[in-house]
């Protein structure tokens, strides 16, 4: 089972294996095979010729043979990730002599790397948790690539934690950093526009996707007007939009409508001030976002980075920024850290709300 984690990292690969080996079941059957014709020959030996030790010295003479080869039986699973052009390689070893699994995906399509929790029992009362890292490409492609239930076991939060992290930094290193540029390369750098997204215009089929600035809604026993909205557009046509929401006493909330393929999802949140980032030791997040956070008591882990553009109130061009993305375990909980291409930093807390809640849209 896996206690800890050999990682290797350089420009071109990564390598993520186990420092402890353990015995590969294929060699079981070929060494039980050997054990038992040698030990049937060295009896046969001993009874014909009454000769003991040379049964012993054959049964000694395989056993120094086994330990001799003992790293070609014992395994070391191991995980290399390697950079070839516009290529990702994903080569998952069993042991140093055999030949790798190769998977290959786009480099600069690679959407996220996210987890999976698996739980089973092992007995009447024990409970188990393994957890298994996954990679899924623009194109909705998911391609599991580390943990599983006997071999590479990952059982601690932070350690994965920590794997994803590595992952994403050399799966995405050349977006994140700014890359340097010449003046007739800014000049003539392209301009985003935002994606044209089609909303149902019959009152009767509104949906909360379809919400545009102007619109009402009602929520918590009260109407509520969209003064403002954000678009946030990602890769495999996934769009997120914040909308601030305005009551009759001109209180204000913020609502973010999160899409997943054509699953919406929704949630109430809130900007944090800058005097609330120093509270909560945030302000230091532009420079490295940690692998998790302690935000009002609630432990968050970073599920995933997303890099687009953002649109402020239908804006003609948008503006190239990234997201790190944190939630609680149970999924109730966020917290989005948005920073732009010039470090400026937006921190948003939110709380999980259901789409029933929301209701009788109607266009002012």
């Amino acid at each position: 089972m896996l206690k800890d984690l050999l990682i290797i990292e350089d420009k071109e690969e990564l390598i993520i294996s186990q420092k402890e080996k353990y015995f590969h079941v294929g060699y079981l059957i070929p060494i039980s095979f050997a054990v038992f014709f040698t030990a049937l020959f060295a009896f046969a030996i001993s009874i014909t010729f009454g000769r003991i030790t040379w049964g012993l010295s054959i049964v000694t003479l395989l056993m120094g043979l086994l330990y001799r080869n003992k790293d070609l039986i014992l395994s070391r699973k191991s995980i290399v990730i390697k950079k070839e052009g516009d290529l990702i390689l994903i080569e998952d070893k069993e042991t140093e002599h055999t030949i790798p699994t190769k998977y290959a995906s786009f480099h600069k399509k690679v959407r996220h790397v996210f987890v999976k929790k698996h739980t089973y029992r092992s007995g009447k009362y024990k409970k188990n948790t393994y957890y298994e890292i996954w990679i899924e490409t623009y194109e909705g492609k998911e391609m599991h690539i580390l943990g599983d239930k006997k071999k590479f076991v990952i059982k601690n939060r932070s350690e994965t934690q920590l794997i994803i992290e590595k992952i994403i930094n050399f799966l995405i290193e050349t977006e994140l950093k700014p890359k340097s540029q010449t003046l007739s390369q800014k000049i003539t750098k392209p301009k985003i526009s935002a994606r044209a997204i089609i909303k149902e215009q019959e009152i009767s089929k509104l949906q909360i996707q379809d919400l545009k600035k102007g619109y009402l809604i009602d929520y918590k026993l009260q109407t509520w007007e969209v003064t403002a909205q954000i678009q946030y557009d990602w890769g495999q046509g996934n769009t997120d939009t914040l909308y601030r929401l305005n009551n009759s006493e001109n209180y204000s909330v913020h609502l973010l409508v999160s899409q997943d393929l054509a699953v919406y999802q929704t949630w109430i949140e809130k900007r944090l001030t800058y005097q609330e980032l120093l509270y909560h030791n945030l302000d230091k997040v532009r420079f490295e976002p940690p692998l998790e956070l302690n935000f009002k008591g609630k432990e968050l882990f970073k599920e995933h980075i997303e890099i687009g553009f953002e649109f402020v109130d239908n804006a003609e061009f948008g503006v190239k920024i990234i997201q790190y993305k944190y939630l609680s375990e149970d999924g109730k909980h966020s917290l989005r850290i948005l920073k732009n291409e010039g470090q400026t930093i937006s921190v948003f807390s939110g709380t999980k709300s259901e789409n029933f809640e929301f209701s009788n849209i109607l266009i002012s």
